[in-house]
């Protein structure tokens, strides 16, 4: 009896797709070039990470991508076209890829358990970043040195780079004469018709602009999150000079700083709460449906350009020309004497406590919303991907 292991929808204990065994299938699909991306998190990077792969994929016409992602990242891979199989970092999956050959390993994080998977599993060639038998992470390939160096140098970082992660990224995997796309995430991973729902639901007329004020910015750094008093103001002068409805955003983090401002906006109208309960997949739906989004460098960020929705991204702590907006919005930048710092906590006090977030004023951010809705007709049911 025959058996195709070599084949691309071989699984072994159980039927593969097509139901049948492997002698004289016409469906034997060969692997060709075996390539695996390992990049594991935040999910943010995840998604500004895609773009890369339609420039591994052109470079081989029969290939075969595994990508070893975090658990709850998985969501923004499955169903990739370019990705053929998607596997959740794990002591399973490890034991798993460890056991693989590959022609081609990707490891585009720089953290001790990604680099360690990519030094242990083997391939013939290795790009982006190991574990060396130092303990110490270390560059694979002469190209990914300058973005090792980012991460050893503040100096570098903060004020010499100018590159997008998009950009370093490329660059680290060879193709530092190539430009990038788009994020590619299929639209079938969200529920887009869930803000469709959410507007019916509420009586929410749509022909009225919708601004959605994203108030977290996720466990890590709490340095991302802009002055709680300051989104009070921003939200009564939108309400004051607009014709629009404000959506106040947020995750299971954001409950109790969404309510304390629901409770300073009561008196206005044209104020929603759409809850800090909603899945991931709910509340991409939610921002689809916005006209324009301000929010801090976080994952509503990078989810609002892949719905192509416009965004007024708040940079205090972190650097921003490392975004990429692809045209959908603009940046406020502190010009706080200690940004960036990329601290999770500010360890100023007094006066000089979240001074970097405090010095975007929301009189600065009204403006910005002003000049961004200028370019909201959008086709709220168009597919992520273009």
């Amino acid at each position: 009896m025959k058996f195709n292991i070599d084949c691309r929808y071989y699984v072994g204990e159980k039927p593969c797709k097509y139901n049948r065994l492997c002698d004289e299938c016409p469906h034997y699909d060969k692997f060709g070039t075996k390539i695996l991306i390992i990049k594991l998190g935040a999910m943010g990077d995840v998604i500004r990470t895609t773009p890369v792969l339609p420039l591994i994929a052109m470079q081989y016409q029969k290939r075969h991508i595994t990508w070893c992602v975090d658990p709850e990242s998985a969501l923004f891979l499955q169903g990739n076209p370019y990705i053929d199989r998607v596997i959740p970092f794990g002591v399973e999956s490890s034991l798993r890829l460890m056991v693989e050959q590959f022609d081609i390993v990707y490891c585009f994080d720089k953290e001790i358990r990604a680099t360690a998977l990519a030094a242990i599993v083997g391939a013939d060639r290795k790009i982006g970043f190991g574990l060396d038998r130092s303990g110490n992470i270390y560059p694979f390939n002469a190209s990914a040195e300058y973005s090792l160096a980012l991460g050893m140098s503040d100096q570098l970082k903060f004020y010499e780079n100018n590159k997008t992660y998009q950009r370093e990224l490329l660059d680290t995997a060879g193709f530092a004469d190539s430009p990038y796309g788009e994020y590619i995430i299929p639209s079938d991973n969200f529920e887009l018709d869930y803000g469709v729902r959410f507007i019916e639901r509420y009586n929410i007329l749509k022909r009225s602009l919708i601004v959605g004020i994203n108030t977290g910015a996720g466990e890590r750094f709490a340095t991302k999150r802009y002055d709680e008093a300051h989104f009070v103001s921003l939200i009564k002068r939108i309400v004051e000079t607009m014709d629009a409805t404000v959506f106040l955003l947020g995750g299971p983090s954001e409950t109790e700083r969404n309510r304390r401002i629901m409770r300073l906006t009561a008196g206005l109208t044209h104020v929603v709460d759409t809850g800090c309960n909603n899945t991931l997949r709910q509340f991409v739906g939610l921002l689809n449906v916005c006209d324009v989004v301000v929010t801090g460098d976080t994952l509503a960020l990078h989810l609002a350009i892949a719905v192509k929705t416009r965004v007024v991204a708040l940079f205090g702590s972190t650097c921003h020309q490392e975004i990429d907006l692809y045209g959908l919005g603009e940046k406020l930048a502190a010009n706080a004497e200690c940004a960036p710092c990329y601290k999770r906590e500010c360890p100023l006090s007094g006066g000089k406590y979240m001074q970097c977030m405090k010095q975007i004023s929301p009189q600065a951010i009204l403006e910005a919303v002003q000049r961004q809705v200028k370019f909201c007709i959008k086709d709220t049911s168009a597919d992520v991907t273009d």
